[in-house]
């Protein structure tokens, strides 16, 4: 286990926000859709979608660099993977469908589908621009070590 953890080094807010740039050129740039699908059945954005039979978790967070967005981490990682295992669908939104919204979207890959943060930025990357603040980066940062350091993602690391 020491191993593989000597291997990997830590993210950066720097680093992620090269990923985040990156398909723009060194840009940030804002969502150009109300919403997008960035995993099956789990979409992204800015708009709430009225179906029926919805199910809704509400988050009260400010989009400020020192809110602390982690302890609702699992709450939310929960929800969209109880909806999911439903046969339902997500969408994980926020004002402007790129920092609140996509923090938590990131820590559900990290935690329910152990996939790494900097992998998780470019899978929702692909599908729509995001811009999570420097403090929920950070956050996102520190749970991805604390997961790390309890082995979360030692079979993905061997891939």
């Amino acid at each position: 286990m020491a191993e593989e953890c000597e291997e990997w080094t830590p993210s950066t807010v720097d680093r992620l926000h090269e990923i985040i740039t990156f398909p723009s050129a060194g840009f940030m740039m804002e969502p150009s859709d109300d919403y997008n699908e960035v995993l099956p059945n789990i979409f992204l954005g800015d708009k709430i979608v009225h179906k029926c039979k919805i199910k809704y978790l509400g988050i009260e967070a400010t989009d400020f660099i020192n809110f602390d967005l982690t302890p609702f981490y699992e709450q939310a990682a929960n929800f969209i993977e109880g909806a999911l295992d439903s046969g339902g669908s997500v969408l994980v939104h926020c004002r402007q469908g790129m920092s609140r919204s996509a923090a938590l979207l990131l820590a559900y890959m990290m935690i329910k589908k152990k996939i790494p943060l900097e992998e998780a930025v470019r899978i929702i990357r692909k599908e729509r621009e995001i811009l999570p603040n420097e403090g929920f980066l950070q956050q996102l940062i520190d749970y991805e070590i604390m997961l790390r350091k309890k082995g979360h993602f030692l079979n993905q690391d061997k891939k």
